[in-house]
């Protein structure tokens, strides 16, 4: 549900955002695109939305945070792996700002993954009870083992918004 309502908002962004003479869009799509990649993602591990698509929600700051944080890992990432670089002997500037950034995104990551298993434990302490297919990934892998679900969140956050980065 979260999705299609998330995918016809888009389209509206778009619709919105096209050159009205040229119906082209502007040279930063790529960033709606993250946005709403990195909003699909939430939705669908977490069962949140991070209020990329609405400026200035509850999460906005944060959100906005996770998302510069993602897009600086892989743009320096690249640098560093690719580039000729003393990051390996010495900790360069680029490098501290790759730590920095993968920090951000970490502390981040598990501050919306606490919040999930709290909403998770009250909706228990009240007596909801989802049935699987309702439930987050996160949800469901939270059964097996908290490890390999925050794992998982974290992975699908890098690799997901790497996928638009390509």
């Amino acid at each position: 549900m979260f999705s299609i309502i998330i995918s016809s908002f888009i389209f509206y962004r778009i619709r919105s955002i096209r050159d009205r003479d040229t119906q082209e869009v502007p040279n930063n799509f790529e960033d709606y695109l993250q946005c709403w990649l990195l909003e699909s993602l939430s939705i669908v591990t977490l069962g949140k939305q991070l209020g990329l698509l609405r400026d200035h929600s509850e999460n906005y700051e944060d959100a906005l945070k996770l998302f510069t944080a993602l897009n600086t890992i892989f743009t320096v990432a690249f640098d560093l792996e690719w580039k000729p670089s003393l990051w390996r002997r010495v900790r360069t500037p680029k490098f501290r700002r790759f730590l920095q950034a993968a920090d951000n995104m970490q502390a981040i990551t598990l501050k919306y993954i606490d919040e999930a298993i709290t909403n998770l434990e009250a909706e228990k302490k009240m007596g909801i009870v989802r049935l699987e297919n309702e439930m987050s990934a996160f949800g469901r892998l939270l059964k097996i083992d908290k490890k390999i679900a925050t794992v998982m969140c974290i992975d699908l956050f890098l690799a997901g918004i790497n996928t638009v980065n390509i």
